[in-house]
């Protein structure tokens, strides 16, 4: 594993990069920002840390040991053992963000925290503001695996089961303090998200944070055993700038009408002077790829005397096609062309005309498929019939 700080780098907003020496502390940086950066590379925790214990048997108490280049924690029951390393750490301006790498060679209960007093995190939670948790064994909502826990004070809530021994993960805490919303980000080694939470409200004002910790302990009622190690943590108030500036594009894009098709029939299709047939137009959505329900309105109009009860209807329906339908009266008798059009959409273009053949007295099918075709962006469609009227006789 390298040392030193050419693991991670801090980019800030004015486009410095700031090195930090290991384990110290920058508790200002200009008038306005507050920094700590820890990678354990020594061979010892470094003063700016703060060791507490809770609870620890006298016999097997908890310990936090640097070697490797890296900081590990160990607790171990089965009575209640807690241990926190802590350093001083108070937000300069309105947002923060804390970042850390950590892997469990042993699940118990690890944490990383946000603390508004000094010592050991406390069970009850008083003193955490923000905390980020990875577990083992205590949640039940994961089938006792590992679980990612965000906690705000007393609050608490598992957002993801995906955690696993001897893995690193980076856990990362960020937030604002007006309007106040904080965001656990549990990041994968390489940095991608595996899942992400966020909270609003008013909990903590961050004048109420105090102390920066990294926590560990082992109970009876989550694990006897609990090991973490941590390899690098990193923190900042305000949040460190973008690496890179904003930008945009454009190109153009060409989006083609869909191609149509009408269909027309009238039922009856062969009337009498004065008798009322009802005449359906069908659009069909014919073009490639998933289909768009055809949309707008079909207007009627006819060769031969005789009126509709409206000259346009509302098309309805769903998947490639609709329909709407209207009535038609006959005055006089002769073959009359009904014919339905279809002005399109804003996704479908108009279709081509269509012809009906008549024998005799029967239409051979009263069904009119119309050709498919485009006439540009704007046209003329329609399907046509062509209705036959019968002569009524002379009453004797």
């Amino acid at each position: 594993m390298e040392c030193g700080l050419n693991k991670f780098y801090l980019a800030i907003a004015v486009g410095l990069i700031v090195l930090i020496e290991l384990g110290s502390s920058v508790p200002t940086y200009g008038l306005t920002t507050t920094i700590f950066a820890d990678d354990f590379s020594g061979t010892q925790l470094s003063s700016s840390w703060t060791v507490s214990t809770a609870l620890t048997p006298l016999t097997n108490p908890a310990t936090a040991t640097v070697a490797n280049g890296l900081l590990t924690l160990n607790s171990t029951g089965p009575s209640a053992n807690f241990l926190d390393v802590s350093v001083p750490f108070t937000p300069s301006g309105n947002n923060l963000s804390v970042t850390t790498r950590v892997r469990a060679d042993n699940f118990g209960r690890f944490h990383l925290a946000l603390l508004t007093q000094a010592g050991t995190f406390d069970p009850g939670s008083v003193a955490a503001a923000f905390e980020f948790d990875m577990t083992g064994s205590l949640p039940g909502d994961c089938g006792n695996m590992g679980a990612a826990i965000d906690r705000v004070g007393g609050s608490y809530g598992v957002f993801s089961c995906n955690v696993s021994p001897g893995t690193w993960y980076q856990f990362q805490i960020v937030a604002t303090n007006n309007p106040f919303n904080v965001t656990w980000n549990y990041l994968n080694d390489s940095v991608g998200v595996i899942a992400s939470k966020s909270v609003a409200g008013n909990a903590y004002s961050f004048s109420s944070i105090k102390y920066l910790a990294l926590g560990v302990w082992a109970n009876s009622a989550e694990s006897t055993s609990s090991t973490y190690d941590v390899d690098w943590i990193i923190a900042s108030s305000p949040s460190p700038g973008a690496v890179h500036t904003g930008s945009s594009g454009s190109t153009s894009l060409v989006v083609r009408p869909r191609n149509t098709s009408t269909i027309v029939n009238c039922a009856p299709g062969s009337v009498r002077p004065g008798q009322t047939t009802t005449c359906t137009s069908r659009v069909i959505d014919t073009g490639s790829g998933t289909p768009i329900t055809p949309t707008g309105t079909v207007s009627w109009t006819s060769t031969g005397p005789g009126s509709f009860n409206t000259t346009a209807c509302s098309l309805s329906g769903s998947g490639a096609s609709a329909s709407c339908s209207v009535k038609y009266t006959p005055t006089a008798s002769g073959a009359q062309v009904i014919t339905a059009t279809y002005g399109g959409d804003p996704a479908q273009p108009v279709s081509a005309l269509a012809a009906l053949t008549v024998m005799g007295d029967t239409l051979l099918d009263s069904w009119m498929v119309g050709l498919v075709g485009s006439v540009g962006a704007v046209g003329v469609g329609a399907g046509i019939v062509v209705l036959l009227t019968r002569v009524r006789k002379p009453k004797p």
